[in-house]
């Protein structure tokens, strides 16, 4: 492995460690959840490029489930 590969992974740890201290939840790989209400939740999508140097890029977003719900209906027909 890499020491450029050691230092994202340590980055990515430093930065969940934050996040899980505040309560919001490791989804998969860069993406974490939190609750809001009992109807929306908040997401955090970390989006990294690596190519020329490396930037870490926060993308947020707050997610309506049930509008979510059917949204996923509709693309599953």
């Amino acid at each position: 492995m890499s020491s450029r590969v050691g230092f994202y992974r340590q980055i990515y740890r430093l930065i969940e460690d934050r996040l899980c201290a505040c309560s919001i939840q490791r989804h998969s790989k860069g993406v974490y959840l939190r609750g809001i209400t009992g109807d929306a939740r908040g997401t955090i999508r970390l989006n990294a490029s690596t190519k020329y140097r490396f930037e870490l890029n926060p993308i947020i977003g707050v997610q309506y489930l049930p509008l979510e719900y059917v949204v996923a209906e509709l693309d599953d027909r």
